[in-house]
């Protein structure tokens, strides 16, 4: 017999990781909304690496506005790891990202963002982007998952998305497909 259980608001996950796990509001803020309403993971994501790949990942994207060489990000694969898991929740990480965007993008609102930490990257980013350059964004990163999933060659996998990710800048919009 199969129990479907729902997920846990993310109000109750923030409250348990700030109760019994004695975790700052900030960052168990932050983590109950990645974990997508499963305490277990929400343990999972505590680990300090979470929140520190999390951030500079998104900053090296975000930050990217062309004038640099984009053969610096060849070694970008290396940080996501080599365990499939991590290069999961990595990738999670990237598109839940790009969601939020794409939220921001439409309509404006900040409330139904995961990653509230960085309200104001989210935002800068999301206004150089065109709403269907986001939608490519987590495409791209949906095709990098599967490719991995298929045991593709990782670091070809990843600096391709990046370059792919990279590319949709404005003023530097060489689509990579």
């Amino acid at each position: 017999q199969k129990l479907r259980f729902s997920p846990v608001q993310k109000e109750t996950v923030a409250m348990y990781l700030r109760e019994k796990r004695l975790l700052d509001g900030k960052a168990a803020d932050v983590i109950a909304a990645s974990s997508r309403g499963s305490i277990g993971k929400a343990v999972e994501m505590m680990d300090e690496a979470y929140l520190t790949f999390k951030n500079e990942v998104i900053e090296k994207i975000a930050g990217w506005d062309g004038s640099r060489d984009p053969l610096a990000f060849l070694s970008f694969a290396d940080e996501f790891g080599n365990e499939k898991k991590a290069l999961s929740e990595r990738l999670e990480i990237l598109k839940s990202w790009y969601r939020d965007m794409l939220v921001f993008k439409e309509t404006g609102e900040t409330a139904a963002l995961i990653h509230q930490d960085i309200l104001s990257t989210t935002k800068s980013r999301a206004e150089k982007l065109d709403g269907s350059d986001i939608l490519r964004g987590i495409s791209i990163i949906e095709q990098a998952g599967g490719a991995l999933d298929r045991n593709a060659n990782k670091q070809l996998t990843l600096e391709t998305m990046m370059f792919k990710l990279l590319g949709m800048t404005v003023g530097h919009r060489r689509t990579l497909q």
